[in-house]
């Protein structure tokens, strides 16, 4: 009897560990390099409708657009000077499983462009097959986003870049030295680096910075409501315009929470969602910083 309960737990624990290994065993098929075109794309030149325009200009939070000059913002955002070689380094970077401790999963395994770069689950599959606590966000003008994550713990598209990468669901990358030997090792990043940085050593503040440029060159400015500010919205519907007016009506007040260019929380001295605390809203994470189960006080990231 003994022996065969020992043989019975024996042979468990033995599927658990296999199991275990064969979630951080390095998969090398799809690791391909990448089909870039010999002409880096124009990832700089954009065209705003007004509105947008003047928050991407000079006097934006830190981007890009109008002269390139970084400009900083209330709050220290540090948005990098996108470039069109470090946009093209942070996409290529940003499809590759290579940045996953086992080569399974890339940022746009949970941040996919035809959602949005977004994801249709509720929790997203991490390179363990372990499902993430919430939603990966859709990645909508990150350059305007005063706070990223749900539970605003960054306030900048470079602060966020390195910690999907290293979280324990996720991607799992045991240490940023790893990844920098991974890349380096890996022959064609050398000349992507070079020509984005002037040489090819791979850091992992290059890795940040690249992706951020990647992730701040994504802009929507296309939407109905934006093209509506071109002629004081005259080709809105009767319905749209009602649900505007309601909208920014005191009686909703969706608009204290979701103003300006891009619709988010206020970020400025004496504001609402102006302090270090409160940036982006007053409890962001409900569960993952508090034991508030929710159902009274519990507040999220205020999405744009």
């Amino acid at each position: 009897m003994k022996a065969r309960l020992f043989l019975l737990l024996f042979m468990v624990g033995t599927t658990v560990f296999m199991a275990g290994c064969l979630k951080t065993e390095e998969i090398t098929q799809d690791l391909t390099e990448p089909n870039l075109p010999e002409q880096a794309y124009n990832y700089t030149d954009i065209s705003f409708p007004p509105g947008l325009d003047v928050a991407f200009g000079s006097n934006a939070p830190n981007v890009f657009v109008v002269n390139n000059d970084p400009v900083n913002f209330f709050g220290g955002i540090d948005n990098p000077t996108v470039t069109d070689e470090g946009a093209t380094l942070g996409r290529v970077l940003f499809y590759d499983k290579r940045l996953s401790i086992n080569n399974s999963i890339a940022c746009a395994s949970c941040h996919r462009q035809e959602l949005a770069f977004s994801d249709f689950r509720a929790g997203s599959v991490g390179f363990g097959g372990k499902v993430t606590p919430r939603n990966s966000m859709a990645i909508i003008n990150v350059a305007l986003n005063r706070n990223l994550f749900w539970d605003s713990r960054v306030h900048s598209a470079k602060e966020l870049i390195l910690q999907p990468i290293q979280n324990h669901i996720e991607m799992g990358m045991e240490s940023l030295s790893t990844l920098e030997k991974k890349l380096n090792n890996t022959p064609f990043y050398a000349e992507l680096f070079k020509n984005a940085y002037g040489d090819g050593q791979v850091t992992s503040e290059r890795i940040a910075d690249a992706m951020a440029q990647f992730l701040c060159s994504m802009v929507s400015a296309d939407s109905r409501f934006d093209q509506g500010q071109m002629n004081n919205f005259a080709d809105f519907t009767a319905q749209e315009k009602l649900g505007m007016n309601l909208f920014f009506s005191s009686r909703t007040k969706c608009s204290e929470c979701h103003a300006g260019a891009n619709f988010m929380a206020e970020d400025h001295p004496g504001g609402p969602y102006g302090t270090p605390t409160t940036r982006g809203s007053a409890n962001t994470g409900l569960d993952a910083v508090t034991r508030d189960p929710g159902f009274r006080d519990g507040q999220f990231r205020i999405p744009s």
